[in-house]
């Protein structure tokens, strides 16, 4: 993906962020869909893409909410740099292992930002972790599984195989 396609993907998540997904809440829980694309994307790129698509997410999603600025661009940054890293090592071609993944990543990235959104205050990150965090880890994982199935549908074959680094430079 070129990164102008990356660049126009990525505003229109957030746009769908902040326009459609508020219809799509189950019990004060969206899912995230710019951290959604962000997993996908720095499966692709490898840790250095994926520090700097978490670096652009990040910075575009932090617009919205200035006063908690600089704080997705950090968790976004290092996630993408992790899963890049993980997916430069590591093989997967399974559906339920990926879902899996998105859970995990969901919740180190609102553990990344949690602590920072609270100033590592432990009696207020707790609650907001295990009562916020987890659900949307869940929700994203499950919007996720549905993404990969509509990928694996529209292309004849699991769009789940990250391990095909034909596009990486």
């Amino acid at each position: 993906m070129t990164w102008m396609r990356t660049l126009v993907a990525i505003l229109l998540t957030l746009l769908l962020q902040v326009s459609v997904v508020q219809y799509f809440e189950l019990w004060g829980n969206r899912p995230d869909l710019p951290l959604l694309l962000l997993i996908f994307l720095a499966q692709k790129s490898g840790a250095a893409g994926g520090t700097l698509l978490g670096f652009a997410t990040g910075s575009f999603q932090d617009i919205f909410v200035p006063h908690t600025l600089g704080m997705n661009m950090l968790a976004k940054s290092v996630v993408g740099n992790v899963v890049g890293k993980i997916s430069e090592n590591v093989v997967v071609d399974t559906p339920l292992w990926n879902v899996g993944f998105i859970a995990a990543t969901v919740l180190m990235h609102d553990f990344l930002y949690l602590l920072l959104y609270t100033r590592l205050d432990l009696p207020r990150f707790f609650p907001m972790f295990f009562l916020h965090a987890v659900p949307t880890a869940i929700y994203t994982a499950a919007v996720g599984a549905l993404v990969l199935v509509a990928s694996a549908w529209i292309q004849g074959g699991w769009v789940a195989n990250f391990s095909q680094r034909s596009d990486r430079g």
